[in-house]
């Protein structure tokens, strides 16, 4: 018997190569719209801050010192000008000086030529432009003690006004001091003047204040009678106003 084994076989085999074999069937495609890619912004750069130098503030400038004064008093001055004339040169001014007994800002004896304040016009009027001292008030307090129709600040206010109403020149006023305890010439009576005289800057940027009445207390420049100094209290006095001008500007 004839076996037909390798016939089958490739029957099977012919049969295996007719069978297509499919590939796999593909995803579906999306139609949903793709969300971009969500990108981070960069961080920001460091900005660094220019570097400054600190800035040194301009120097205050130095006060100039008084070269110029015109001095304006009364007895205390009139008798020892030669005194004051020294002092100043001492400290390196030369001094203009108008001074007269009795006088005062506002009133005067017969025999003065000019008041305070008519001095200090006359020689803003020739065209001074130095400093200015003050050495006024004894007269002044005692007068308005004695009934004067007006007030301190009112004698303070005029001399500056004469002196300066744009109030730049640089003044400084001599307070007042005496010994005498009763009378118009009493120390009471300056003390009065004194006060209105502390008052002043505040209206006169340009004004400074010598407390001579503070030194005279002290008995460091004796009185000849309690409202006058000695020769030797006078030059004391003297010395002290000119030393206070050139340290008050």
């Amino acid at each position: 018997m004839v076996r037909q084994l390798p016939l089958l076989l490739l029957i099977l085999g012919c049969a295996l190569e007719s069978i297509s074999v499919e590939d796999p069937p593909s995803p579906p495609i999306s139609t949903a719209p793709v969300r971009p890619t969500p990108v981070l912004p960069a961080p920001p750069t460091p900005v660094t801050e220019p570097s400054i130098d600190p800035v040194e503030p301009d120097p205050v400038p130095a006060a100039k010192p008084c070269t110029e004064v015109a001095h304006i008093g009364d007895s205390l001055s009139a008798y020892c000008k030669d005194s004051i004339t020294s002092a100043y040169t001492q400290v390196g001014a030369s001094a203009v000086i108008s001074a007269y007994g009795g006088r005062a800002v506002l009133q005067k004896l017969k025999d003065d030529p000019e008041t305070g304040k008519n001095a200090a016009l006359r020689l803003r009027g020739d065209g001074f432009t130095g400093c200015w001292v003050v050495a006024l008030g004894t007269n002044d307090a005692a007068n308005i003690a004695a009934g004067a129709n007006y007030s301190h600040g009112k004698v303070i206010d005029e001399m500056l006004t004469a002196i300066d109403p744009a109030k730049t020149a640089r003044v400084l006023w001599v307070n007042v001091h005496t010994t005498r305890t009763e009378g118009y010439n009493a120390n009471a009576e300056m003390q009065k003047f004194n006060r209105a005289l502390e008052e002043a800057p505040a209206r006169w940027p340009n004004l400074r204040v010598f407390d001579w009445a503070s030194v005279a207390a002290s008995g460091v420049a004796p009185y000849a009678d309690g409202i006058h100094h000695t020769g030797a209290g006078s030059n004391v006095r003297n010395e002290r106003v000119a030393q206070a001008l050139q340290k008050a500007f």
